[in-house]
């Protein structure tokens, strides 16, 4: 009994989802790509979470879950889940969703504050100050000082950083384009997004 009606809760979750993304809620759709991509609740589906993300990544808007699926896009094309492998395209939608983030949180940061709390070790100024040099926010542009401070946040296994020096890898920003060691970084802030994945499914 007790697992029936755990099969019903869970079909009711899903449909609910499935009702508001018929009255255009893109919150809700990009929630069911991200039960598709897990296979939590609903048979894994790939291909149909390509299409969820696709529609909220493209969509006119500027919001946080936009930015999210502009970020599982990416993810989608890396990896080929649903789509076939495309690093390039992986790495648009990836920079586009950080972009998205910029907007969001108006990264006009103070620069003096990040830098003092990053030159003692704090994992988050030391990736704001890295997207200060990569977007010459406060600074002049420097792609190799933001690269210096990407990898420190991501040694700290900070994922925003892991994300960000692996795509100065792939694209050879600061440094001769490595798509080996962009990879290893993916790879690791793949695991952490995974988590987080999880975390938030497990509060829908």
């Amino acid at each position: 009994m007790k697992e029936n009606h755990k099969k019903e809760t869970i079909s009711k979750k899903i449909k609910s989802l499935q009702s508001k993304v018929e009255k255009g809620d893109s919150l809700a759709l990009f929630y069911l790509g991200i039960h598709y991509y897990a296979g939590k609740d609903i048979k894994q589906d790939y291909k149909k979470a390509f299409e969820c993300f696709q529609k909220v990544a493209t969509e006119d808007a500027c919001n946080l879950w936009n930015a999210q699926a502009q970020f599982f896009l990416g993810k989608c094309y890396f990896y080929g889940h649903g789509k076939r492998k495309n690093i390039t395209m992986a790495i648009q939608w990836y920079k586009s969703a950080e972009k998205l983030k910029h907007q969001l949180f108006d990264y006009k940061i103070d620069f003096d504050f990040h830098e003092n709390n990053a030159k003692k070790g704090n994992a988050i100024s030391q990736n704001l100050l890295g997207d200060c040099y990569f977007y010459g926010e406060g600074v002049p542009q420097n792609y190799a000082m933001a690269l210096k401070w990407y990898k420190r946040a991501a040694e700290q296994d900070f994922m925003d950083a892991q994300w960000n020096l692996g795509y100065c890898y792939s694209c050879g920003f600061g440094i001769e384009k490595n798509m080996k060691e962009a990879r290893k970084w993916f790879r690791k802030a793949k695991t952490k997004i995974e988590n987080e994945i999880n975390k938030k499914l497990f509060c829908l």
